[in-house]
C-alpha cells in the first residue's frame, strides 16, 4: 500500500521541506514505504489485510541524515560576513535533528528462533577441556 497524503505532509514538516523544491511527493512516499510497521491490530506489512503504517520519525532521521551528507560538502569560506559559522553550524543542525528523530523511531523486536532436537553430548566445544576415559586433560 502507499503512504497517505497526511503521513507525507506530516514528515515533510519534520523535515523542514514545506514545499517540493527539494523532495518530490514520490521521493518522501518511497522514504516512508521503507519503514513499514505492524497497524493497529497487529498485522504485518506482508498480510493482504494490513493496513499501511509507516515509521515517519524512521523515515525523517533517513532523510536528515541524508541532508547533512550534502551539508558536509559544503565548504567554509572566509568572506567575513559570517556565512562560515552559517555553514558550519547547518551539518550539525541536521544531524542533531537526524538523532532526534532516530530516538523516536519505532523500536522492532525479533523473536529468536529455538531449535528443538536433541543435543549433541559429545559435540566440539571450542577450549573447554576434553574428557576421556579415565581423566580430563587440561
Amino acid at each position: 500500500m502507499a503512504a497517505s497524503t497526511s503521513d507525507i505532509a506530516r514528515l515533510r514538516r519534520m523535515i523542514g521541506e514545506p514545499s517540493e523544491t527539494t523532495y518530490l511527493y514520490p521521493d518522501l512516499a518511497e522514504a516512508l514505504e521503507r519503514w513499514p510497521l505492524p497497524d493497529a491490530v497487529g498485522l504485518e506489512p506482508d498480510v493482504a489485510a494490513w493496513a499501511a503504517t509507516y515509521d515517519v520519525h524512521a523515515a525523517a532521521a533517513e532523510i536528515l541524515a541524508d541532508k547533512a551528507s550534502v551539508a558536509a560538502c559544503e565548504y567554509d569560506s572566509a568572506d567575513g560576513g559570517g556565512m562560515k559559522q552559517y555553514r558550519s553550524q547547518k551539518f550539525a543542525h541536521y544531524m542533531k535533528l537526524s538523532r532526534h528523530h532516530s530516538a523516536r523511531r519505532h523500536a522492532l523486536s525479533v523473536q529468536p528462533a529455538v531449535a528443538h532436537g536433541p543435543t549433541l553430548i559429545d559435540a566440539w566445544i571450542g577450549n573447554l577441556a576434553e574428557v576421556t576415559d579415565d581423566y580430563i586433560s587440561v
